[in-house]
């Protein structure tokens, strides 16, 4: 790579194949106007004589450059494109743009970005925070950091959640949804918090003394605060303020849950279903299960429940009979993988991973599909959909027993290389996809290793895994 690139461009290209090749057209320092009144603050292209041409002779030249709307304000666009030229099948020459990635950034009056991912069929937005240095971030994102004044530090955004500990989860996402993250924005009055979360009308100081209690820096609960404010639309101030001090279920952990897709589902529920929801019950619900709700469309008819799980369980079976529904009319594949009395005739690879852990839990591996059926229909989750995988021998299914032969959770191991010997664990969890516990996991991954298994630190079901 050129040492005289500036390091906006450095940025830019660095992770780009034949990055050593990438050439600067416009530099911050000597920025280009474009005829609507914006400015070219950077560019650079990769010539196409390195990036080659394809058998039909066509050449494509690639392009990276950040453009800033207007000089008065901070909105930026960094956007990698690339222009095709080539003769069409009748020898007439033609060429057209196609862009790859596309970036937004605008700087807020109160100096946090707001970045918008476009692409094809939608876009992302997210708010970043502390982009200098951090290795997280997408080069076009590092690029801008290096243009635009620099965003606010997630701690400033949010004092009082900084106070009891809380912390941005990666980049571009927070500890809860955001607007529920908006209501702490740069005040730390606990008053206003309660307003913001629970409505002007809606406050009561009882209220915010509950709301007190769960951000204090000794003992935070963002969970239960999560639920009460996804539940507090439909439900009256007094379950409100009951499920704050602690009456009813709560999510594992906070998470950044969909908020008008769960709320979607709650508008529907009767009063009796609302209270179970809000009051009854002290298990944890895990935050997983919470994730799929919001990912799902309502069930028409459906207004009443006994609890989140039993929610959960009830829209599940219409999800999955819908996906097998479309996935056996699109893929005859599925169609033949999906029969129940299909089975595996060379088990060799799965024989090797069956036995018992060294703390005495029984591995057991699935050789047809109404196995999978099964441990789907009693473990709430979806691991039948995977039955075209084990079909392909790309992965291999198991699971976890007690020594009552109880079943604990579910694992899958991908299989790669000459006779899947290469081996990975990508899945380790539990009924609903709940994590395990961790003496659990940690005997079944020892058990795994000892079967030539790789265990990642990242695989979900991992402390550092989604789930």
């Amino acid at each position: 790579m050129d040492a005289n690139l500036h390091p906006v461009v450095r940025c830019l290209v660095k992770p780009h194949p034949r990055a050593e090749h990438w050439r600067q057209v416009v530099t911050p320092d000597a920025p280009v106007t474009s005829p609507g009144g914006g400015r070219v603050l950077a560019m650079a292209d990769l010539d196409g004589e390195h990036a080659g041409a394809d058998d039909r002779g066509r050449v494509e030249t690639w392009r990276w450059e950040i453009f800033q709307h207007d000089p008065a304000s901070h909105r930026y666009t960094a956007r990698l494109a690339s222009l095709i030229k080539g003769p069409t099948a009748s020898g007439k020459a033609y060429s057209r743009w196609r862009t790859h990635e596309r970036i937004n950034l605008r700087v807020l009056g109160d100096g946090r970005w707001l970045t918008t991912a476009r692409y094809h069929g939608g876009h992302v937005s997210r708010y970043v925070y502390d982009v200098a240095g951090d290795g997280e971030f997408s080069c076009s994102i590092r690029a801008l950091g290096h243009i635009a004044p620099a965003p606010v530090a997630f701690a400033d955004a949010y004092p009082v959640l900084a106070t009891a500990g809380v912390r941005r989860h990666s980049y571009g996402t927070g500890p809860m949804p955001q607007g529920m993250l908006n209501a702490f924005a740069f005040t730390d009055d606990l008053p206003t918090i309660t307003r913001r979360l629970f409505g002007v009308r809606t406050y009561r100081k009882d209220l915010a003394r509950a709301v007190a209690a769960l951000l204090d820096p000794a003992h935070p609960d963002l969970a239960r605060l999560q639920t009460a404010w996804h539940l507090h639309p439909f439900v009256p101030v007094d379950w409100t303020v009951a499920h704050l001090t602690g009456r009813g279920p709560t999510i594992g952990r906070a998470a950044d849950l969909g908020a008008r897709g769960l709320r979607a589902h709650l508008a529907q529920l009767d009063q009796r279903s609302l209270r179970r929801l809000a009051l009854t019950g002290r298990e944890d619900v895990p935050w997983t299960s919470l994730a799929d709700i919001a990912g799902w469309a309502p069930l028409p008819g459906l207004a009443r429940v006994d609890s989140w799980a039993d929610l959960h369980d009830r829209l599940m079976l219409q999800v999955r009979a819908e996906q097998q529904h479309r996935l056996a009319m699109r893929n005859t594949e599925w169609a033949a993988a999906a029969k129940t009395d299909y089975a595996i005739t060379d088990d060799t690879l799965h024989r090797a991973l069956e036995g018992t852990t060294p703390g005495g839990l029984t591995i057991e591996l699935a050789r047809n599909g109404s196995t999978l059926v099964a441990w789907s229909a009693q473990m709430r989750h979806c691991i039948e959909n995977y039955q075209i995988a084990m079909w392909r021998q790309r992965s291999l299914l198991g699971a976890v027993r007690d020594t009552g032969g109880r079943l604990l959770g579910n694992f899958e191991v991908e299989a790669r290389g000459p006779r899947g010997t290469s081996q990975e664990l990508r899945q380790l969890l539990g009924k609903h996809n709940a994590r395990l516990d961790d003496s659990i996991r940690l005997d079944v991954e020892a058990h795994l290793r000892a079967a030539g298994v790789h265990v990642p630190d990242d695989y979900a079901g991992s402390p550092r895994g989604r789930f």
